[in-house]
């Protein structure tokens, strides 16, 4: 396993596929540095000396709040109903999920088993009760038919089946698209980067601001709303109107404006005949 072998693997790639080639390039790292450490060849002092690959940086897909609350509306088994639910309480991987044991669920923690080791993620207590409800024994908690474990690709296969019907049949359809659903809703709704980062089992901060990013349609409707430019305007529109009238309204409009009109001295005429009558009242 050389270098240059390496590299012109990585040549292959044609650039729309930018994203397979750096995942590669950081499995393949991994492999030559533990080859390094452990085996000594290729010699240590080598390193893995190619340049990272470019990714870009495209925001990932994820479900909007209409398609979460149509997929939870759909009827299903209580053990995929409980793998979808805690995708979008905690957003472990699939690794952390299916790792999960039936004992490993008290006061609305669950430890887990992943990439990053273990931890624990928060989970509300509606979950945890059904989570419960699913396995009595020790074991594992998510487990198939034949009572064995579940696999990474039966978890994939599970999920991507509930997503097609509710009309999601392009990308990632697996729990990964409902990994990136949970961090960008749980920002939407209040929630911060630092806790995210926790629930999600991200080491650096950098990698859970990935979630922070917006779709072009989203960056233009922030940042019209604050704009200082479009802020005035709607300022001055609202002053130019409140003394001149809409410029856009009809004939019949204006009419009906300019007749609800006080005439003049009719507001002083008004305030004396309520004061007039005020005073009749207290006499």
């Amino acid at each position: 396993m050389s270098l240059e072998a390496i590299e012109q693997f990585l040549g292959g790639f044609p650039p729309e596929q930018d994203e397979r080639k750096w995942l590669y390039h950081s499995i393949l790292r991994g492999f030559y540095n533990w080859i390094a450490a452990r085996r000594n060849y290729p010699p240590a002092a080598l390193n893995f000396r190619l340049v990272t690959p470019s990714r870009s940086n495209k925001v990932r897909s994820s479900l909007s709040n209409d398609q979460v609350l149509q997929l939870l509306s759909l009827d299903m088994s209580a053990e995929d109903r409980c793998l979808i639910e805690l995708i979008l309480e905690a957003g472990p991987r699939v690794g952390e999920i299916i790792s999960i044991q039936a004992n490993s669920i008290q006061d609305g923690r669950i430890r887990i088993k992943g990439k990053t080791g273990g931890r624990i993620i928060q989970v509300g207590q509606d979950l945890e009760n059904e989570l419960k409800t699913l396995r009595s024994s020790p074991g594992p908690l998510f487990v198939s038919e034949d009572g064995k474990p579940l696999t990474p690709n039966s978890v994939y296969e599970r999920i991507a089946r509930h997503l097609e019907r509710i009309g999601v049949t392009e990308g990632k359809r697996g729990p990964h698209m409902l990994r990136h659903t949970f961090g960008r809703l749980y920002l939407e709704h209040g929630g911060d980067l630092e806790s995210l980062r926790q629930q999600l089992g991200h080491k650096r901060l950098a990698t859970t601001s990935i979630y922070a990013e917006l779709s072009p349609d989203q960056v233009r409707t922030r940042a019209m709303a604050a704009s200082p430019l479009q802020a005035a305007r709607r300022q001055l529109s609202e002053q130019y109107q409140r003394q001149y009238g809409d410029p856009d309204e009809t004939a019949g409009k204006k009419h009906e404006r300019e007749s609800a009109k006080p005439l003049p001295g009719q507001i002083h005429m008004d305030q004396l005949l309520e004061e007039k009558a005020e005073e009749n009242a207290s006499d």
